[in-house]
């Protein structure tokens, strides 16, 4: 797959999965975490490259060419925003650009991204993500020793409701089959107050992103 780019807004981070992956994550977790108290900085390090390490090399060993996502961690009402970018690879006998008119016949939510000299599809869903939301919140509550979910309004997180938002992107050149990609954003949120609307203007902004996508070789 040829090269691209996206103008990512202030505090979105791009990783490029055909680079040193290690490198980049402790780049990442170093400039997060840079005023935190030490201890803090140290468990949080940690964490990041644990949880990050397996999971970038993991995409890039299924296809993956990149990651994007928000710079620094949420406060507990949504989940880190994240997109996969990958090649757009159509199945045998397909073209990439007859992939994405089966997508847009058969999936309801599908509309046209607008772009300069590509055609692009957007489709999204939302699943419950209620159980991987609450251990993700319980693992990061133990790393900066803190409770994410206030004392005071009588809940924990066996109390909380999340969903998964995710919205696909289909972009590409007619003219290139090479030039074809298929990106994937994510997005959870809580049923804590002011959380769909924080996790529905995370995707507004990657809309936004998205709409600057372009080829540099």
């Amino acid at each position: 797959m040829k090269a691209f780019a996206i103008n990512l807004a202030p505090g979105w981070l791009q990783f490029d999965l055909l680079g040193d992956i290690d490198e980049q994550i402790a780049r990442f977790a170093r400039s997060v975490w840079n005023n935190a108290p030490p201890a803090t900085r140290a468990r949080a390090e940690a964490a990041v490259k644990e949880g990050f390490g397996p999971l970038f090399t993991g995409l890039a060993d299924g296809g993956a060419v990149a990651v994007i996502l928000a710079a620094k961690p949420f406060d507990g009402l949504v989940v880190q925003p994240m997109a996969v970018v990958m090649p757009l690879n159509a199945p045998e006998g397909q073209t990439p650009l007859d992939l994405m008119v089966a997508v847009a016949a058969s999936d309801p939510s599908a509309t046209v991204v607008d772009l300069d000299d590509l055609v692009g599809l957007r489709v999204m869903s939302v699943a419950d993500a209620s159980e991987r939301v609450r251990s993700g919140l319980t693992d990061a509550a133990a790393i900066v020793g803190a409770t994410l979910v206030p004392d005071d309004d009588g809940r924990s997180f066996d109390d909380v409701a999340a969903a998964d938002t995710r919205v696909r992107y289909f972009i590409g050149d007619p003219g290139d089959e090479e030039r074809w990609v298929d990106v994937l954003m994510s997005v959870s949120h809580t049923s804590l107050p002011g959380s769909e609307e924080l996790a529905d203007a995370s995707v507004e902004l990657f809309d936004a992103m998205v709409s600057t996508f372009r080829w540099v070789s």
